[in-house]
């Protein structure tokens, strides 16, 4: 059985001298960037900025082309359109993995790379992401090419924003984001949660909404556990992520046809999102006011805070979202800040779902 160390894949892909080496070697790094161990030695030898330095070298020679995204000859030797594509894909995946290690994400965020993820992944409406989408087995010949099999991959754009919750982890002493750009992300979350995708039935384009939406909510939790200004939230924008938080609960626990699996983890997500939101005192107020209104009539003599006790207290079928509930009732119930609790999101990339069940089904 043959074992592939970081260290040497790192070395190989520094020292690439055509697509397929890089590509391969990057490959290899996104799984072995999953190991603790590994991932500190690659930080050590700069890996970090070996990763960074590659995507912002590609974003800045796209930038000045005419046809974008169609080839690269940014390190020496060309790429073809397809190994552009993937060589971005595997770069995406190893800064997510890259990124668990904080003094990697630091280096990341020293970078601006948070910033260059938005605006090239997540907003970019470029043929490019859209060709992505459709996987790598399908006719992409054209822009208006059939696909000839299902969609299989994760999009550039689920990849880049599961990069952004993870660097935004990391506690920054200046913005990683601009207000822009925390505006789109709430708008993707607003949106997308409130006409969100629940049944078995839902195409790739409806659940790959629904997924950066509940990014775009771990991002925003994640700058709010540093400090709940920097999530840009607003009175309208607190008070809309309580009532879809509630609504969503409420339309799960009424409908048989909803899929309560697809649904917690949203939920959890918004829970996380007040709970981190709510170590403001000017947003716990918007909080609780909004919980008066949106609790149902047969508990109008109960305050709030019981309310949202009580509420804990009967999830039964999902022991995380009991306990993001439980941490938004104690920062709502708690005056001082010192006492408060943050929640942060960091995990790996979804691409290794899609590589797991590959090697499942061999």
């Amino acid at each position: 059985m043959v074992k592939y160390y970081l260290a040497d894949q790192l070395g190989t892909f520094r020292s690439a001298a055509s697509e397929d080496d890089m590509n391969q070697s990057l490959a290899l790094m996104c799984v072995l960037l999953l190991a603790a161990d590994e991932r500190t030695e690659f930080g050590a030898s700069d890996g970090a900025t070996a990763l960074g330095d590659h995507l912002i070298r590609l974003c800045h020679e796209q930038a000045a082309e005419r046809y974008r995204w169609k080839g690269s000859k940014a390190f020496g030797f060309n790429v073809s359109e397809k190994g552009l594509h993937q060589l971005v894909r595997f770069l995406l995946v190893s800064i997510v993995h890259a990124s668990l290690e904080a003094s990697m994400a630091a280096q990341f965020c020293s970078a601006n790379l948070p910033q260059l993820l938005f605006d090239e992944f997540v907003v970019s409406t470029e043929n490019f992401i859209a060709a992505e989408d459709m996987g790598p087995n399908q006719d992409t010949d054209s822009v208006n090419a059939t696909p000839t099999t299902p969609p299989s991959e994760v999009s550039l754009r689920i990849l880049a924003l599961e990069g952004l919750r993870n660097l935004c982890y990391a506690d920054w002493p200046r913005p990683q984001l601009n207000n822009s750009a925390l505006d789109t992300l709430w708008q993707m979350f607003l949106a997308t949660s409130t006409d969100s995708p629940t049944s078995a039935n839902d195409n790739g384009d409806q659940r790959d909404g629904t997924i950066a939406g509940q990014l775009a909510c771990d991002i925003l939790s994640n700058l709010a556990s540093h400090a709940p200004r920097a999530s840009h939230a607003t009175k309208d924008r607190v008070s809309s992520l309580l009532t879809l938080l509630i609504c969503t609960h409420d339309a799960k626990q009424s409908s048989s046809t909803l899929d309560g699996r697809n649904l917690c983890p949203q939920l959890v997500a918004m829970a996380d999102l007040a709970a981190n939101l709510a170590r403001d005192t000017e947003y716990s107020i918007v909080l609780i006011c909004s919980l008066e209104q949106l609790k149902p009539r047969t508990r109008a003599n109960t305050s709030s805070l019981a309310f949202l006790t009580q509420w804990a207290d009967n999830i039964n079928e999902d022991a995380g979202l009991r306990a993001s509930l439980r941490s938004l009732n104690h920062n709502l119930a708690w005056t001082d800040v010192s006492t408060k609790v943050c929640v942060q999101k960091l995990a790996a990339s979804t691409f290794l779902e899609r590589f797991l069940h590959v090697h499942a089904n061999q």
